[in-house]
Formats: structure tokens, C-alpha cells, sequence
């Protein structure tokens, strides 16, 4: 059984969920400007903020180590990898306005939303 399977297991999990997007012992090579590091044990990009909750809950009951990446600049891997479960919230970028008539300078981001998504959409809206 691989590193990344052994991992599902503990948080029971499946890995066929696409709200998860969980792959087993993907490289983080693949998810750095560098195109360096050794495999990550689970890999997940989570949809929306239930899966998430789900994915941190089934980590913490099983005592599985979590580490968050963002979209890999700046990011080194060693070739070792990284074990337990690394979540990337990419796939959680909605940029919005909740209330523009009433309040038009509020702005709401999900943590993956990038800075250049952000100063398009308060371009776009006309806020400086």
C-alpha cells in the first residue's frame, strides 16, 4: 500500500470524491515554479468550504498532519515530499460584492482567490 493510500485509510475518506480533488503521492513538482519536490502523501483541492470542513475533520480525528500550499511560487519541496494531507485552495477563488448598493467598498475573497483575480474585480467595480 502507498504512503498517499495508507493516508486515505486513516481519514476514511474516499478518494473517488471530485468535491475533495484527492490524489495519492502527487509529486509537488508538479505544484511549484521551481518543478522541484518529492511526492506529497494525499493532495487535495477541495471545492467549497463543506469539503474542506470535511477534509480538516476526518485529519484531525486521525491525527494526520496538515499543510496548506498556495499556488507553489516561493514554495520549496524537499525531495522527501510531505507527509499527511496538503491542501491547496485553488479551486476556492470566488471574488464577490455581498451588499454594493448598500455598501459598495465591501469585497469578500476566498482564500484562494489570487491577488491579480482580487485587482480585477475591484478594477472592474471601479474601486481603488
Amino acid at each position: 500500500m502507498s504512503r498517499g493510500a495508507a493516508v486515505l485509510a486513516r481519514l476514511g475518506l474516499s478518494g473517488a470524491d471530485p468535491r475533495l480533488g484527492i490524489c495519492l503521492d502527487e509529486p509537488m513538482a508538479r505544484h511549484t515554479t521551481n518543478r522541484l519536490g518529492g511526492p506529497a502523501d494525499l493532495w487535495a483541492r477541495p471545492e467549497g468550504r463543506d469539503d474542506l470542513s470535511r477534509l480538516l475533520a476526518a485529519a484531525s480525528r486521525a491525527a494526520v498532519p496538515v499543510t496548506f500550499v498556495g499556488s507553489g511560487t516561493n514554495l520549496l519541496v524537499r525531495d522527501g515530499g510531505i507527509r499527511g494531507l496538503v491542501v491547496n485552495l485553488g479551486r476556492m477563488n470566488r471574488v464577490w460584492r455581498p451588499t454594493p448598493a448598500r455598501a459598495p467598498e465591501v469585497v469578500r475573497a476566498q482564500a484562494g482567490a489570487s491577488t491579480g483575480r482580487l485587482l480585477r474585480a475591484a478594477t472592474e467595480w471601479g474601486l481603488g
